[in-house]
Order: structure tokens, then C-alpha cells, then sequence
């Protein structure tokens, strides 16, 4: 038998998390002191409570995907304690809860007590609770352990980041890494940065660290420069760098290092039936730290649906949900994603540069995704988030996932997704975003030789210029902004009846006189199309850059891209399925090595 230490006990902190019942519940005279990282416990019977996300511990996950036998923690106290050991699982009317034992210790120094939790379940989490028996009881830390028949194999995680202009993250979660490992040398030599340097801005002194590899890189995207990682890793293991796996992150995180402890402690016990499957990160909203962004998503022929979305992590009935209770997931996103290496060899990403580059690789690669409470990173909302230009990589890429993985979402479905969206830019009289969407369906339509040939960088420049600019609130001077109309526009409810029957049967709102300026969110899922009721102008707010931009209703440009879309229906009945075809049969010829080391230049 062979005992692995997989977890460690986690503090809030002022650096990543201070959000305190993510971490623990404590009893009105109990507190915790931040500058020590201890739990002082003023009275006897203070209590404090580690069924929380961060310091629970997934039995389930890792008795289903693990060579786990039993779990053990160990705790660092100072005083008399009860210990108290618990099983929890989910159930829809009434969580379950079984204690597995109780202990009494003391000690006048800090000293370490392991105890065994004796679970022959299969499914839950485990945690325990601290009742003090005297005065002045501290608790100091601790982890948890697995016992298994089987040694961990060796795992070693190469760290790979696409990065674009976001140098103060950089610095700031390299620092936390290196700091991370003098706490803990025994991972020297066990995690290695790839750096994907997208904009030419990194230096050295941004991360001098000898884990640290940056590569300038040319600006292709995330498909580019997260394959660039993967190549990267390859030549590294080539010269003897022995990593098994390529953690693809996103370069505007905020993450506790600890992640990458327990991402290695897992992926070493995986049973061998699970070893092609990827290990995914949750993500967290850095606005809302104890609110997860969503766990897992399903396609849906593009119009994804989150899985688990807008939970919050404090309460421990929602923590349960989120390990206990298994949906389908399709794939796994770039923000935090551990794939085999041996996966990638000579099988690569597709050269999309932006947007369901994740998707299509999942779907290709992955047998299945695993994911469990704890190991999270924090990423700014993405509704917080709107650039014009994404709308044309996500719909284009969105054509070309379904034509390789999902035949099913075939031609009707290309054109009504097109429709869909094109008619809520209309609405929204967004006339240069609904051209986006006419020229992502036409592009895929060109077929695969067009995607290998294409100068994507040049494409960028073109797409990123053909919507609407960003301007500061204080350069738009065609019409005034007015907080108070916004979120007049912002609170409107509904149309019902006729009304909502006439204005959907108004040719996108373009019938109805235009009588008035109109002051919009930009977010999707924040703007709406009943906002534009007799717009004549709308001035677009994103309240989180405080930037923006004006449009002003127009017939000809509705007729125009009607006629777009016409015409777009021409040529998808004489290319549609060809080119369907063609992205199936020939999906290896923009995939392989040699196809990328030209396609990047190295």
C-alpha cells in the first residue's frame, strides 16, 4: 500500500481569495488570523466547519477515477480537540450525512494527528469538524491523503500559456508559482512554463524564473499559441524533458498555485482506462469569487449550455451539486485544461486562431472530462467582455465544429443559426456585426483549402476592423450619454400581446417609425431587442470599460444584408455538404506538425 499526499488545507487570502465559508465555517468565537494562517478557538466547544469547496475532499471523483483505496487527513494543532470525520451526498430533497468517526486529542505544541476516514461509499465528499476542548486551541494546517495498491505513476505538468499583452499577469502568477514551489521544493523539477508570447511584449525580467520558456510568437490566436506551447513541450520531451501532460490556461487568471499540487496528485493515481481523458479547472468569476462561471458545457450545435452556472461556492448544499452530481460535459476550455502530451504528437489544433479552438480539439482528442471542487481559477466575467470582431471567429468556427463532430447540425442549421443571428443584429441595428456573421458563413463556405492558405494575421486585421470601434464615453460626440436613460433601457420588461406579436412582425423593428434615441447595454444577454422599440439612433454602453459606440437605424442597410443573406443561401445549397465532407476527410492536412512549424514559422 502506498500513501500519497493529494491536498493540502487552504487559508483565505488576501492575495487570491478572501471569500472566508469557501474555506471554512467558524462558530461566533472562533476566529481566524490572517497574517498567521491560524484558527484560534477562544472557547471550549468553538467550532469550526470544513465542509466548504476549497477543503472538502471529492471521494467520489476520486474513488471512481483513481486507484484509491481510503482517505486519511492530517492535521497541525495546538490544544484539545474533537475530531469529527463526515461523508455528505447529494440528494434532490435531503443531502445525506453519515459520521465515520471521532476522536479526542490534545497537545501543548503543535503537533500532527492523521485520522482515517472509514468509508466503504462510493460517492460524496468527505470533510470533518473541529470542536475545541479548551481555550486558546489552535489549527495550523494539514492535507489530506489517499492510500492506494498502486505507486503514482510519474506525472510532470508543462504549464502552457498563450499570451497577448497581459504582462502584469504574467509577472504576478509566475511570482505566485515560484513562491508556491519554495514552500514546496519537492515540486522543483515537476512544473515547467510555456510561454506563447502573441504580442512580442514579454522581457526575461517579466519572469526569471528557471521554469519560465517564453517564444515570441507570431499574433495567430489562441489556436496558435497554444499549439506553439504544445510544440514546444514536444521539443522539450525530445531533449529528454519527460512531461506528460500540456496544462493549457488562459493569461488573465488569478489562481492559488496549490492547483497544480492536486492536478499532479490526481493525474498520478488515474486508473489506466481514464488516462486520455482531460482534467479541467473550474472557473470563477473574479467580480464574485464564490461564484462559479460554470462546470462543464454541452455544444449544442454552438449555442452552448453551461453546466452548473452562477453557483455559489459559500454554500455547502451547492458544493455537493457541483462534485456529486454527474451531467454530460463535450468538452473542456482553454482557462484550465490538463491533456496527455502523447495525445498531440503529430495531432494539433486547428488554425482558427480565436474561439472553439477548445471545442474542436475536445471533441477530437479527449475520451471524457474530469473536473472536482478545489482546483479552480478566477477570470473576469466574459459578459464583462464584448468585442465585434469575436462574433465572426465564433460563428466561423462554430460552422466547422459541426461540420467535423456533429453532421447532424447540417445545412438547415447552418443557415437559421446565420438567420438567428444576424436578424438579433438587426434588431439591435448593428448593421456592421450582422455583416461579421454573413462573412463567417461565407468564409467556411470556401472550404478547407481557403482555411490553409489564408493569411490569418491579415485576415484579423481586416475582420477586427470591419465592426465597430470602441470609443472612450468622452470621444462620442454625436450624442450625449445619459446614465439615467440607460438604465431606464436597461430595467425595461417585456413586450406581451400584440404588441410583442406587432414588433416581431416588424421587419427587425425597421416598420415601426423611428422616433427616438435609446441608450443600450452591449453585453450579450444583457441587450434586448424590445430596447429598440422607435429607435431612430442607440448608443451602445459597455459600463464595465465605460466605452462604447453609436448606431442609427437604417432600411438600406436591412435590405442590404437581407439580400447578403440570400444570397447566402445560394451558395450553401451548391456547397454546403461538400464542403462538409471536406473538412472531415481532410481535417489531418491543417493538424499536423509539419503543417504548423510552416504555419507559424519555426
Amino acid at each position: 500500500m502506498t500513501r500519497t499526499k493529494v491536498q493540502h488545507l487552504l487559508f483565505p487570502s488576501t492575495r487570491f481569495c478572501t471569500e472566508r465559508n469557501m474555506y471554512f465555517r467558524l462558530s461566533d468565537d472562533a476566529e481566524f488570523n490572517y497574517s498567521r494562517d491560524v484558527i484560534n478557538f477562544k472557547k471550549a466547544g468553538s467550532t469550526a466547519f470544513f465542509n466548504t469547496y476549497f477543503n472538502s475532499f471529492s471521494a467520489g471523483k476520486w474513488k471512481q477515477y483513481t486507484e484509491t483505496e481510503y482517505a486519511e487527513i492530517t492535521l497541525r494543532l495546538k490544544g484539545g480537540f474533537c475530531v469529527t470525520l463526515w461523508r455528505a451526498d447529494y440528494a434532490i430533497n435531503d443531502n445525506r450525512y453519515e459520521k465515520l468517526g471521532e476522536e479526542i486529542c490534545s497537545c501543548e505544541d503543535e503537533s500532527e494527528f492523521t485520522f482515517r476516514f472509514n468509508d466503504v461509499q462510493t460517492a460524496g465528499v468527505l470533510y470533518f469538524t473541529l470542536k475545541a476542548r479548551q481555550p486558546g486551541s489552535e489549527f495550523l494546517g494539514g492535507y489530506y491523503s489517499v492510500v492506494s495498491t498502486t505507486q503514482p505513476r510519474h506525472v510532470k505538468l508543462g504549464i502552457s500559456i498563450c499570451h497577448f499583452k497581459k504582462e502584469a499577469y504574467i509577472r504576478t502568477n509566475a511570482s505566485a508559482v515560484n513562491e508556491y514551489l519554495k514552500s514546496y521544493p519537492e515540486l522543483c523539477g515537476e512544473l515547467e512554463m510555456f510561454i506563447s508570447d502573441n504580442g512580442g511584449t514579454l522581457a526575461a525580467e517579466d519572469a526569471p524564473y528557471p521554469f519560465v520558456h517564453i517564444f515570441t510568437n507570431k499574433n495567430v490566436g489562441g489556436a496558435g499559441g497554444f499549439t506553439r506551447c504544445m510544440m514546444e513541450i514536444q521539443r522539450a520531451n525530445r531533449s529528454g524533458g519527460d512531461i506528460t501532460h500540456a496544462l493549457l490556461m488562459d493569461d488573465d487568471l488569478t489562481f492559488d498555485p496549490e492547483i497544480f499540487f492536486r492536478t499532479r496528485a490526481f493525474l498520478s493515481l488515474l486508473k489506466e482506462k481514464f488516462r486520455n481523458y482531460y482534467f479541467s479547472g473550474l472557473m470563477n468569476r473574479t467580480d464574485n469569487r464564490n461564484i462559479q462561471h460554470e462546470n462543464g458545457a454541452l455544444w449544442n450545435g454552438g449555442n452552448f449550455i453551461s453546466l452548473k452556472p452562477n453557483f455559489d461556492m459559500n454554500k455547502f448544499n451547492k458544493v455537493l451539486f457541483n462534485d456529486c452530481v454527474y451531467e454530460s460535459v463535450e468538452f473542456a476550455p482553454w482557462w484550465y485544461c490538463a491533456i496527455p502530451v502523447e495525445l498531440t504528437e503529430n495531432n494539433l489544433p486547428l488554425p482558427i486562431f480565436y474561439r472553439e479552438d477548445d471545442t474542436e480539439y475536445g471533441m477530437r482528442l479527449a475520451e471524457g472530462v474530469i473536473s472536482m471542487n478545489g482546483i479552480c481559477v478566477w477570470h473576469e466575467p466574459f459578459e464583462n467582455k464584448f468585442v465585434p470582431f469575436v462574433c465572426y471567429y465564433h460563428s466561423r468556427n462554430a460552422h466547422i465544429v459541426n461540420a467535423l463532430h456533429h453532421p447532424e447540425y447540417g445545412k438547415k442549421h447552418f443557415l437559421r443559426y446565420t438567420l438567428d443571428h444576424i436578424r438579433g443584429e438587426l434588431y439591435f441595428m448593428r448593421y456592421k456585426i450582422a455583416d461579421l456573421y454573413l462573412q463567417a458563413a461565407e468564409d467556411f463556405l470556401k472550404g478547407i483549402d481557403w482555411l490553409k492558405n489564408t493569411d490569418t494575421v491579415e485576415l484579423h486585421k481586416q475582420v477586427a476592423a470591419a465592426g465597430y470601434a470602441m470609443r472612450d464615453i468622452d470621444d462620442i460626440k454625436e450624442m450625449p450619454f445619459i446614465y439615467g436613460e440607460y438604465t431606464r433601457y436597461y430595467n425595461r420588461g417585456p413586450l406581451n400581446g400584440w404588441k410583442a406579436k406587432v414588433w416581431h412582425h416588424s421587419m427587425c423593428g425597421h416598420l415601426i417609425p423611428a422616433l427616438r434615441d435609446v441608450w443600450v447595454p452591449i453585453a450579450p444577454g444583457k441587450v434586448r431587442s424590445e430596447m429598440f422599440i422607435k429607435a431612430k439612433r442607440a448608443y451602445h454602453f459597455d459600463q464595465s470599460t465605460r466605452r462604447g459606440f453609436v448606431t442609427v437605424r437604417s432600411m438600406k442597410e436591412y435590405r442590404r444584408i437581407m439580400k447578403r443573406f440570400r444570397q447566402l443561401k445560394k451558395l450553401a445549397a451548391r456547397n454546403y455538404e461538400r464542403v462538409a465532407e471536406e473538412y472531415r476527410k481532410r481535417i489531418t492536412e491543417v493538424t499536423n506538425t509539419a503543417f504548423w512549424e510552416n504555419y507559424l514559422g519555426i
